[in-house]
C-alpha cells in the first residue's frame, strides 16, 4: 500500500471524528429537516419562512445555539489554521481544513460521485435561480433539490457534452438545460460561454446556488464570475493538486465566502474534493454561523 493511501485512510479517521463533534450540535435542526422532507414526500406543500416569522421564531428562542466554547475552540485553533495554510503545499492541507462557519447542512443526489452538501436547502426563497454546471448525464443532485424543496427554485443545467444534458429530466423538474462548454470567453462558434452570459442568456439577474464540476475549468471561469456577481451557496467540485486547490480556495474565500464543509472523492484521491461554501451576506437566511475565517 503506497504511503498516499496510507494518508488517506488517516486522514478519513481524522475527518471522520471532527465531522462527528461538528455534526453533533445540528441534530436538533436536522430532525425538523427531516420531518419537513417527511411531510414533502406526503404530499405536504412547505414555503420558506417569511421575515416576520423568522423574526417571531428567534423571539420564541427557536433558534440554533451554539455555545461561547464551541465557538472559541474554533476560533484558537483557526488562528493556526491561518498560518499553516499559508505554508501547507502538500497532501496535508486537508488535515489543515476545517469549517469556517456552522451549518444545517444535507447531503443532496446519489450516495457516491455526484451528490452535494447543501446548506439549510429548506430555506431556499421562493423563485430563486439555481446554475447546475457539469451534468454528466448524472442529474442526482438536480432532482433532489428540486424535491425536496417543492420545486420552488427554476434550475438551468449545463454540460459541455450534448448527450449528458438530461433534458428531459430538466424539463420535469422545473428547469431547463444546454451543451456547452463553460469557459473564460464567450464564442458561440467554439460553444463556449461564460457563466454571466448564461445568466444574460437565461435573463437571470441573480443565482442563489451555484453548482460546479466541470473538470478543471473551475480554474478558468469562478474567479472572473465572482468579481461581478455574488451566490449565496458554492457546491464546487475542484480538480486540482493540492496547491491549485488550495489557492482556488483562498481564492474564493476572499469574496466573502466561507467554508462549511468538504469531501473527498475516493475515486480521485486529493485531486478531485468537493467544497461547500457559503456568503456572508447569507449566513441568517440559512442559519449558519461564523466560526472562524482563516482561508483569506
Amino acid at each position: 500500500m503506497s504511503n498516499q493511501y496510507i494518508f488517506f485512510i488517516l486522514f478519513l479517521a481524522i475527518n471522520s471524528g471532527l465531522w462527528m463533534i461538528f455534526n453533533s450540535v445540528q441534530q436538533s435542526h436536522m430532525k425538523e429537516l427531516q420531518t419537513l422532507i417527511l411531510d414533502q414526500r406526503n404530499g405536504k406543500k412547505y414555503s420558506a419562512p417569511s421575515e416576520s416569522e423568522k423574526q417571531d421564531s428567534n423571539d420564541k428562542g427557536d433558534k440554533i445555539v451554539i455555545s461561547k466554547e464551541f465557538i472559541d475552540w474554533y476560533k484558537n485553533q483557526g488562528r493556526t489554521r491561518a498560518d499553516y495554510v499559508k505554508t501547507t503545499v502538500n497532501q496535508e492541507i486537508y488535515n489543515v481544513l476545517a469549517p469556517e462557519a456552522y451549518c444545517p447542512r444535507m447531503r443532496l443526489g446519489r450516495i457516491f460521485d455526484g451528490g452535494k452538501w447543501i446548506c439549510d436547502p429548506i430555506n431556499v426563497p421562493d423563485g430563486c435561480v439555481i446554475f447546475s454546471l457539469g451534468i454528466a448525464g448524472r442529474p442526482s443532485f438536480d432532482e433532489e433539490i428540486q424535491k425536496y424543496t417543492n420545486m420552488r427554485c427554476k434550475i438551468y443545467g449545463y454540460d459541455r457534452s450534448p448527450a449528458s444534458i438530461s433534458e428531459q429530466v430538466f424539463k420535469s423538474i422545473n428547469g431547463a438545460s444546454r451543451a456547452i462548454t463553460l469557459a473564460k470567453v464567450t464564442d458561440a462558434s467554439k460553444g463556449t460561454s461564460t457563466i454571466e452570459d448564461l445568466m444574460k442568456l437565461e435573463k437571470v439577474d441573480k443565482i442563489e446556488i451555484l453548482k460546479i464540476d466541470i473538470e478543471g475549468a473551475e480554474f478558468e471561469v469562478m474567479t472572473q464570475f465572482l468579481q461581478k456577481q455574488t451566490v449565496c451557496q458554492i457546491l464546487i467540485e475542484i480538480h486540482s493538486t493540492y496547491d491549485g486547490a488550495k489557492n482556488l480556495l483562498r481564492e474564493i474565500a476572499r469574496f466573502d465566502y466561507l467554508l462549511f464543509n468538504f469531501e473527498i472523492n475516493p475515486n480521485s484521491p486529493f485531486t478531485a474534493t468537493e467544497f461547500s461554501f457559503i456568503h456572508k451576506s447569507c449566513m441568517q437566511r440559512y442559519s449558519a454561523i461564523e466560526l472562524y475565517r482563516y482561508l483569506p
